[in-house]
């Protein structure tokens, strides 16, 4: 409770926490500077937690972006601020626990399986945050269908984060992206479209650990495959906004689960 408060806190919101008789009976209320208030009851936070541990602030961050969209909602969006990004089965599934206890359509969330255990999620930036957004949203910003949000988000990422990138190299053949702290993931989506992949006729294994993180190397090398997982695990434990501990292969635009030997 205390943690998910923080969490909270931490994206600008004042916390009061209520406790009841039992988790059930407690929850918290938030608050910003537009005297809106939103409440979030614990005893399905604590139920998905029992369930998975490992997920605990993915589950958390699932209902606060929840909250920010509620916040942000009253803004008028435009196809500009469509992005794509990376999620977690654990950070969906989150998500459309909370629609569903507010009644809503938790399929409202238009989102992709990429491989493994990893999404594509639409988003939008409000400016102050990121939200997901809705399939009754694509009427009213002028998208036809999924087809053309997904051509949106990815040309939208493209000229927001060409004239961005950071490439770093480390030893061992690993290299890695940085963009923003948010979007960082994302550009998996657009990966062969930044590097020479020529450099790598054997295809990548990269992963995203981290909200802020896309690591890479090639696939031909065991040895900084070896690192790269290491660093992936070491990235995932450590990270606030957390994403996969998973492998990928990248090969001829084909992203698919990879498993070391």
């Amino acid at each position: 409770t205390e943690h998910f408060a923080d969490r909270a806190r931490e994206r600008g919101y004042s916390v009061e926490i209520h406790w009841g008789e039992d988790l059930g009976r407690s929850s918290i209320s938030f608050s910003r500077a537009d005297d809106n208030a939103y409440t979030a009851y614990l005893d399905s936070v604590w139920q998905e937690y029992q369930n998975a541990p490992d997920a605990l602030d993915a589950l958390i961050d699932a209902r606060l972006d929840v909250l920010n969209q509620m916040a942000e909602s009253a803004a008028a969006p435009n196809a500009s601020q469509i992005f794509p990004n990376i999620k977690s089965d654990a950070w969906l599934e989150a998500a459309k626990a909370m629609r569903r206890e507010g009644s809503a359509d938790p399929d409202e969330i238009l989102n992709q399986p990429l491989a493994g255990d990893i999404h594509l999620v639409y988003m939008l930036d409000t400016g102050n945050a990121f939200r997901d957004m809705h399939r009754s949203e694509l009427g009213e910003l002028g998208i036809a269908d999924e087809a053309a949000l997904h051509d949106k988000a990815i040309a939208n990422l493209r000229q927001y984060a060409m004239s961005r990138i950071e490439a770093e190299a480390y030893d061992g053949g690993i290299h890695r992206l940085v963009l923003d702290g948010f979007l960082d993931a994302a550009l998996l989506l657009i990966l062969p479209q930044i590097i020479d992949t020529s450099d790598f006729p054997h295809g990548i294994i990269t992963a995203v650990p981290a909200r802020d993180a896309l690591i890479y190397c090639d696939a031909n090398d065991p040895d900084a495959i070896r690192i790269l997982q290491e660093i992936a695990q070491d990235l995932f434990a450590a990270a606030p906004y957390a994403v996969s501990a998973h492998l990928y292969r990248l090969k001829d635009g084909e992203l698919s689960e990879y498993t070391p030997d």
